[in-house]
């Protein structure tokens, strides 16, 4: 791997200006950042991996992991945090009526319920490499990159910071489209993290000063968007092994489809792995010969590069590229192999070659971290029409559609769950948390100290879902806080 220093090299030979010179350095900086780099003194693991801790044995239930409960022999090799306590997360039904009015139902898998401090995707992201993290030899600190509205950055903060006391300091690099979900995001943090970190309002020489600290500093990790990186696969990987287990035993029937956003890649890799290591076992799941894995990608940059180029769908070249499928795939499974595993990388690389759907559609995406049109008609439709309720008909809680990820893909699934008239049974993998957090620290005093233009960014951004009336506003917490749960309590009983 080329380091970071000799990648800014080559720009200075290329020039700033020039876009391969400053593709060079995201390539190298992200290819870098998914092993989870630190300076720690010693040589690093493969893709940042470390073996179990004496703690982590003694207060883990490994049988609670399901990639343990296939690989045993992995339990030892890998340090592992559970983070959740509702394993496995609860498969419910979800019946409404699209924008167009017509009927239809789809299974969903309540990532959102993993845990009662934070849920969605993001708590599997971080099993892995917060264990890593704790079984490092210098106890680091994260500079956690993200969006203004990063649900990653969110469920660090509350995961290393609150619960493992490793401190985190938030790096919003970018703003997201403006809406009340981000902007509650950014507040949540603030009320866990007191640091009122790096914004996109910040100077460009701070910006950089601090990513080069963090990347070269002996006790720092700079945390990937969206939490990519080679640990976080493996999580991702074991809610599909989950899922094959509770349909062997009966919970749910065999699923047709699975749909979930592509942001950062990370949650769909592991996905991708999961169905591989289930083929290479013979699970009795997924069975359905043209069962596929769907993927709707919600920035439209990388949209526009995928049509352009097939991007997530690249079983050769992307390899190399950070961000892309194959490459998080490939490298997920070259750790797996390191630790005495099958290498299952043939089976993946024909999952995504038979299994992997990949949606790009412009008028579809919008514009990142809020709603297209498309997006809020269907969020708008749930709203109106849908009752989730559990295998018993029993009433369940609401699922957060929010237009950053969880409305975009369900625009897909709504289309294909009318046309195949019930036939098939399709699965949205809820990735938007069911809680919104918010600790003891004064958010909202913290929130007057930022940039100006972070303040009318969060001003600007307004509920879309008659479900979770409210606005910011830095005058009166009273007009939002109704949206937040408070954690802090529960927090200390995890053992903080």
């Amino acid at each position: 791997m080329v380091p970071l220093i000799d990648a800014l090299k080559i720009v200075g030979v290329l020039g700033l200006g020039s876009v391969a010179a400053i593709s060079v350095v995201l390539v190298t900086l992200f290819r870098s950042l998914h092993v989870l780099v630190v300076s720690n003194g010693g040589s690093t693991p493969m893709y940042g991996s470390r073996s179990r801790t004496n703690n982590q044995a003694k207060d883990e239930d490994e049988t609670h992991c399901a990639l343990f409960r296939h690989f045993p022999f992995l339990a030892g090799k890998l340090a592992w945090r559970e983070l959740g306590h509702n394993y496995p997360t609860p498969i419910h039904r979800v019946n409404m009526k699209s924008p167009e009015g017509e009927a239809f139902s789809f299974s969903v898998k309540r990532e959102d319920l993993a845990s009662e401090l934070y849920g969605g995707n993001k708590v599997r992201t971080l099993q892995f490499a917060v264990g890593a993290l704790e079984a490092m030899e210098v106890q680091p600190r994260i500079a956690a990159l993200g969006s203004g509205g990063s649900n990653q950055i969110v469920a660090t903060t509350v995961f290393a910071a609150g619960v493992h006391g490793i401190p985190v300091k938030p790096v919003w690099f970018t703003k997201d489209k403006a809406d009340l979900d981000n902007t509650l995001n950014m507040l949540s943090t603030l009320s866990l993290s007191g640091d009122l970190g790096i914004t996109w309002q910040s100077k460009a020489k701070r910006i950089l000063g601090t990513l080069w600290k963090s990347f070269h500093a002996k006790d720092t990790v700079m945390w990937p968007p969206g939490g990519n990186c080679t640990l976080g696969v493996l999580g991702q990987a074991g809610g599909m092994l989950e899922l094959a287990g509770q349909i062997s035993r009966g919970d749910t029937a065999d699923i047709d489809a699975i749909y979930l956003p592509i942001g950062s890649s990370c949650t769909i890799s592991g996905l991708v792995l999961g169905l591989s290591l289930c083929r290479h076992l013979s699970l009795n799941a997924f069975k359905n010969p043209e069962f596929y894995i769907h993927g709707t990608i919600i920035h439209a940059g990388f949209a526009a590069i995928h049509r352009k180029i097939g991007f997530q769908k690249n079983t050769t070249w992307a390899k190399y590229m950070p961000l892309s499928i194959c490459h998080s795939v490939k490298r997920a499974c070259d750790l797996l192999k390191s630790l005495g595993c099958v290498d299952v990388w043939p089976l993946a690389k024909d999952a995504i070659k038979r299994s992997l759907r990949i949606a790009a559609d412009a008028d579809v995406v919008g514009e990142y971290g809020g709603h297209s049109p498309a997006s809020l008609a269907h969020s708008q439709a749930y709203d109106n029409t849908a009752v989730v309720t559990d295998a018993s008909g029993k009433p369940q809680k609401e699922l957060w559609v929010c237009g950053h990820f969880v409305a975009k893909n369900l625009v897909y699934l709504a289309h294909d769950a009318v046309s195949s008239a019930g036939k098939k049974n399709f699965m949205l993998w809820q990735t938007k948390s069911s809680v919104q957090p918010r600790g003891t620290i004064d958010e909202l005093s913290l929130m007057h100290k930022m940039p100006d233009g972070v303040k009318r960014w969060a001003h600007r951004g307004e509920a879309a879902s008659d479900l979770r009336e409210g606005a910011f506003d830095e005058n009166d917490s009273a007009k939002y806080e109704g949206l937040m749960t408070p954690i802090a309590s529960k927090m200390m009983m995890k053992g903080k």
